[in-house]
């Protein structure tokens, strides 16, 4: 089953939210690349399912402003002694995100498709790869919900010994069928 609709601004986020880990502020070039397999819908900003975005900014002194506006910004959030509701408070905070947003875009090279067709994903066809990716999504299993979780702790585990009628199935269970 495809998605033909969902809410464009949590796509945005997590676009924003894809970038390196472990290098606090990235100033050289890197490529993000989000793969949406469970939806064929279109881009709205390119009435497209490839959307690719290049950096604006080239040189060395923009990254550099940047930071500093993003550090200025943290500094101001950090020293400010309002509690955490106040207006002030989620002016900065929000504020911080922005800056912060701003130097994550800059050189970040983004690839993100939608779909899981070989009609996106040309490579697929050139590799000769088609069925085998449409089987690797056909069986990757869903991911269990809280409820599963739950219902999974509900279990106690001395249930599971040999002798239980919990356990009773399993000598007559037959692969083959």
């Amino acid at each position: 089953m495809t998605l033909q609709w969902y809410d464009e601004a949590a796509v945005t986020r997590a676009e924003d939210a894809i970038r390196p880990f472990g290098i606090p502020n990235q100033f050289h070039p890197y490529l993000t690349l989000l793969m949406e397999l469970g939806t064929d819908s279109r881009h709205r900003s390119n009435n497209s399912r490839v959307k690719v975005t290049a950096p604006g900014l080239d040189s060395v002194t923009d990254f550099v402003m940047l930071a500093k506006d993003w550090t200025c910004a943290l500094e101001t959030f950090d020293d400010t002694h309002l509690p955490k509701s106040h207006p002030r408070v989620l002016e900065l905070k929000k504020d911080v995100k922005a800056k912060r947003l701003a130097m994550d875009r800059y050189n970040r090279y983004s690839i993100h498709v939608r779909g899981s067709t070989p009609d996106v994903y040309d490579i697929l066809k050139t590799a000769s790869f088609a069925e085998e990716f449409h089987t690797l999504l056909s069986v990757t299993a869903v991911t269990p919900d809280s409820r599963d979780i739950a219902l999974q702790q509900m279990c106690p585990y001395e249930r599971l010994d040999l002798g239980s009628p919990f356990m009773s199935w399993i000598p007559m269970y037959d692969v083959s069928t």
